[in-house]
């Protein structure tokens, strides 16, 4: 406490900041609050806002191509979320504000981030292509949870 002040967690700032970027258009490769992103860029935008990860390391992140996890076994997301510092977690022992991979294809190919935990669901946030075509809130339902794969917390976040 500071001030009388009681200091918000890392996670809460993560959903907070998280939440900001609802109803950004989806953009392949772009990291750009209110014009675009992707699944991958919004976690990195979201770090980056937070300082977690210096804006310029986008730089270092490798082009992919958003059907990648279709013609390949090896996950562009994986291999850059570890480059950044975030570490895999538990897939049961997920908390506010970790991020959960999905598997499409032939390997891990969407990611989002816990803002919302129930006894019987998790809420997520995450860039959709498609018809939504934006960044949306979503229920973890059947549809999304069967393909759930691995998690990980933001880079310095306990």
């Amino acid at each position: 406490m500071r001030n009388g002040l009681v200091a918000k967690s890392k996670r809460t700032k993560i959903v907070e900041e998280a939440l900001t970027w609802e109803g950004t258009p989806f953009r392949d490769q772009q990291c750009v609050k209110g014009l675009g992103t992707d699944c991958a860029m919004l976690c990195f935008g979201i770090a980056a806002e937070l300082g977690m990860v210096d804006k310029s390391e986008r730089r270092k992140i490798a082009k992919y191509s958003p059907e990648q996890h279709y013609h390949t076994n090896e996950s562009a997301l994986t291999s850059t979320m570890e480059t950044f510092g975030c570490k895999e977690i538990p897939i049961d022992n997920i908390k506010l504000g970790d991020m959960v991979t999905f598997e499409y294809g032939n390997t891990i190919g969407h990611v989002g981030v816990i803002i919302e935990t129930h006894d019987t669901h998790y809420v997520i946030i995450h860039a959709v292509k498609g018809t939504i075509n934006k960044v949306v809130k979503s229920n973890l339902t059947c549809d999304l949870e069967h393909r759930l794969k691995k998690a990980y917390k933001f880079p310095g976040v306990r």
